[in-house]
């Protein structure tokens, strides 16, 4: 009984050793992430501007402005954002004329941003 116990703390022991390392290998990978503590996906009007927060991915956020000019009139060639700088990096997402005219026209849309550091982020862009 005794070398039976011995054996089960011994392995307890090694488990409890490994996993916080596979966990912080993972975290790297986008795995154990802290994504519960952060919120985002969230749209606000400041002025002229609207400004729109991503998805929580890695436990941070990011935002891009888009000015309501480029809504009501958008270029023919879209337009293209770097994300705000978080952790480090910054995204880039683009939009299209039509993407613009429907965003404008009160529909909702949902982009990915460019991959960086191994992950992206999704934008919900909307008329507020």
């Amino acid at each position: 009984m005794d070398q039976e116990r011995r054996r089960f703390f011994t392995t307890a022991g090694q488990l409890l050793l490994v996993l916080p390392a596979g966990c912080a290998l993972s975290f790297t990978m986008g795995g154990c992430s802290s994504d519960d503590e952060c919120t985002g996906e969230t749209a606000a009007r400041s002025g002229n501007d609207f400004l729109y927060t991503s998805s929580c991915n890695n436990g941070h956020t990011h935002t891009v402005t888009i000015t309501s000019t480029e809504l009501t009139g958008p270029p023919s060639s879209g337009i293209i954002r770097s994300s705000s700088n978080t952790s480090g990096h910054a995204h880039t997402i683009s939009l299209t004329q039509a993407e613009l005219n429907n965003i404008n026209a009160g529909q909702t849309l949902i982009k990915t941003s460019s991959v960086v550091g191994g992950h992206s982020h999704d934008f919900k862009f909307m008329k507020v």
